[in-house]
């Protein structure tokens, strides 16, 4: 009878279960469902018809497409941690959630290790992007790189900033208001400049070159002190015009001066001295003076 009893007896019901609560599972932890195992992921993107793109957290498959199934007005966002559960045939759903970024919240990225790769600030209109350990590469093996923004693009380095190219490197400005564009080409051959205007301050300047020249329409120089050292020097000009206060000329050899005609003129007098002095005239010669004195 005993045994007969037992069997008769109605199996107890096991009880359907509870809604996950978000805020009491634990990093890392898997809660057992109806479904499968829940783990805990991070929404990588939105799509139109409401389900999202998730990322297993930490260091798990990027890109698994999920379902909403939370309750409660939820809107996903980029960034919030969740609750991910799959099903028997592969489905997967979103059943919880744990971080939901708020507006105006920085947006943030961390890799396998906890460390912070990127990060959006909504309010500043804002991203920035982190190498935590180690260098930081952009390379296009097959294409170009193109910084692009509506504002100023800055580049600042706490020891130093390099722009190699293997060809050449380029820096330009666009033409604006009916000025022509600046550009400074750096390339095998040299520098080239090219803009309608240039100035250049410096405290100490020096060039050394093998070879200079200089063509312009004027030049205009002003100097507390010039020093000219050469071995050769020559001018070749229409006109030559000087106005100094003094003028000393030294000469340790020969000094001389070939002209079609040739005026000295003093405003008051006219010394002219020499160890010996030789005047010569070809045809005639005049001594004229007020006085004249010889000997």
């Amino acid at each position: 009878m005993a045994a007969t009893a037992r069997a008769s007896r109605k199996p107890s019901r096991v009880p359907s279960p509870l809604p996950v609560t978000p805020s009491v599972v634990p990093s890392g932890t898997t809660v057992a469902t109806s479904m499968a195992m829940v783990v805990r992921a991070r929404v990588t993107a939105v799509e139109p018809d409401g389900g999202v793109q998730v990322t297993l957290d930490p260091g798990g498959a990027v890109g698994v497409r999920a379902v909403l199934a939370v309750t409660g007005g939820y809107g996903p966002r980029v960034g919030d941690t969740v609750l991910l559960a799959e099903d028997a045939r592969g489905g997967r759903y979103v059943v919880g959630v744990l971080e939901a970024v708020r507006a105006g919240e920085a947006v943030q990225v961390r890799d396998p290790a906890g460390k912070l790769v990127f990060e959006h600030f909504p309010t500043e209109n804002r991203s920035v992007v982190y190498a935590p350990a180690g260098d930081l590469e952009f390379r296009a093996e097959h294409g170009s790189i193109r910084l692009s923004a509506a504002d100023v693009v800055a580049i600042q380095g706490e020891r130093s900033v390099e722009v190699v190219g293997n060809r050449s490197v380029r820096l330009a400005t666009s033409a604006t208001e009916g000025l022509p564009a600046s550009a400074v080409t750096l390339d095998a051959r040299g520098m080239a400049i090219a803009t309608p205007y240039l100035d250049a301050r410096a405290t100490r300047v020096e060039v050394a070159a093998d070879e200079a020249r200089l063509v312009a329409r004027a030049v205009a120089t002003a100097a507390e002190t010039v020093r000219h050292v050469a071995g050769v020097v020559e001018s070749q000009a229409t006109r030559v015009v000087t106005r100094v206060k003094n003028a000393y000329h030294e000469v340790e050899e020969l000094s001389q001066t070939r002209a079609g005609r040739m005026r000295l003129v003093a405003a008051t007098t006219f010394h002219l001295l020499g160890g010996r002095t030789l005047l010569k005239a070809e045809q005639d010669m005049k001594l004229k003076g007020e006085k004249i004195h010889l000997g």
